[in-house]
């Protein structure tokens, strides 16, 4: 039987600081894991969070919980900025393929999130337009 692929300590640490950041999502890691025989899909991953982070974000501008939603950002951004920091290129597409693409979901949530990023995390958002456009209108969930 091969043996399972090993994540570079890249892709360890990336998952370490966003959830370190971002522990509220702790569980998608283990939802993650389980449904993947135990293998960390990075891309995969990055989707999930961002799915989940802009659920929440959404949430928390509906129900106008300020404060809330300025922690929320003010750590999703610190995630990206010091997971871009690793200066990796697979982690860096990770961000780029996956996590933001994932806030398209909602035109709010996109916008809310890329208000607050940090120069680094600026810089792959502009990229992951080069793969494609930001959604025009909010989509029905």
């Amino acid at each position: 039987m091969p043996s399972k692929p090993r994540n570079t300590k890249a892709e360890e640490d990336a998952v370490r600081i966003f959830l370190e950041r971002l522990p509220q999502y702790r569980w998608l890691l283990q939802e993650h894991l389980h449904d993947n025989y135990g293998e960390l899909l990075l891309h995969v991953l990055f989707g999930e969070i961002g799915a989940a982070v802009c659920a929440d974000v959404n949430k928390l501008l509906q129900e106008s919980r300020h404060t809330e939603l300025r922690m929320l950002l003010e750590n999703v951004s610190a995630a990206v900025e010091s997971v871009s920091g690793l200066e990796n290129d697979f982690v860096t597409g990770a961000l780029l393929v996956s996590f933001f693409p994932a806030l398209e979901s909602s035109k709010k949530c996109l916008e809310s999130i890329t208000e607050v990023l940090g120069p680094r995390g600026q810089a792959i958002y502009m990229e992951s337009l080069k793969i494609g456009p930001p959604i025009e209108e909010e989509r029905e969930v």
